[in-house]
């Protein structure tokens, strides 16, 4: 189905948040659509590239006496080069999907007038407490209890693009990058924002709203895999989902330290935002 509005959108770019179901969502457009998903590999370098580019650093060599005696060092030296390969590639993918989003930087590639752009958000106080338990790219990793973790600094990637090296907590992730989504869904018409929950609800009405830039199928594909390493289906995250309550999931004293660092600006544009 064609449309004359839309019909030069070939690609389609999702960003959101770690652990928010940008997998699922790539997966979901890629088996329904005639879409290209713009996605990068994992964050792990590959040997070849390493040896190729970098083989003049000596201190990247698998025996170098920092990387095996300080693994923290190890992890801030390879996120670093990570930070340079999403860079390498934005002309191609917009760069990293977990990334703070600006309209300026996304014209630079020569497939902004071509890409539809997804903004996917979670709700925040599942986000912050998944993060916990899978702190992907945190820097410093902490251990500690969730309660501590809210309360926690880090040291923010290159590839978030963040405004600022340090945020005071990673509530502070979701704060500014979803404000970014908002700031430009309202400038890009080629694009909007879409909530996890309602994903996880019904993938096929999230897939009806893509009607309008390509053509969809008319018979439903759900990814049924987990993308976490877990023995969970579609339908397990699907029950969760709909079961989430975060005061009762969490306690008192995380859920309202959690609420307390909120932007409640953009909370409210948001259907999180507590009655």
């Amino acid at each position: 189905m064609e449309n004359s509005n839309f019909s030069q959108i070939s690609f389609v770019k999702v960003f959101g948040e770690r652990n928010t179901g940008t997998n699922f969502l790539n997966q979901l457009i890629n088996q329904n659509t005639d879409l290209s998903v713009l996605n990068h590999g994992d964050n792990k370098i590959p040997k070849k590239r390493l040896n190729q580019i970098y083989k003049h650093y000596s201190f990247l060599d698998k025996d170098s006496p920092m990387l095996r005696a300080d693994k923290k060092a190890a992890s801030l030296v390879l996120d670093r080069l990570v930070d340079q390969q999403r860079k390498d590639e934005y002309l191609q993918n917009f760069g990293w999907k977990h990334a703070l989003v600006d309209v300026e930087n996304l014209k630079v590639s020569p497939r902004f007038n071509e890409t539809l752009f997804v903004f996917l958000i979670r709700n925040p106080w599942r986000f912050v407490s998944a993060l916990h338990r899978r702190p992907h790219n945190l820097f410093p990793l902490q251990k500690g209890s969730l309660d501590d973790f809210v309360d926690s600094s880090f040291l923010a990637n290159e590839r978030d693009r963040m405004p600022c090296n340090f945020v005071q907590s990673p509530v502070e992730f979701w704060n500014i990058k979803v404000e970014s989504y908002f700031n430009s869904q309202s400038v890009l018409r080629n694009s909007f924002v879409v909530y996890y929950e309602d994903v996880m609800e019904s993938p096929g009405h999230f897939l009806k709203s893509l009607a309008p830039y390509c053509d969809v199928s008319e018979t439903l594909s759900i990814p049924m895999k987990s993308t976490k390493g877990d023995d969970k289906s579609f339908d397990d995250y699907q029950k969760e989902t709909a079961m989430y309550d975060p005061l009762s999931e969490l306690g008192e004293t995380v859920y309202f330290k959690i609420l307390g660092k909120l932007n409640k600006e953009t909370l409210k544009k948001t259907p999180y935002m507590p009655s």
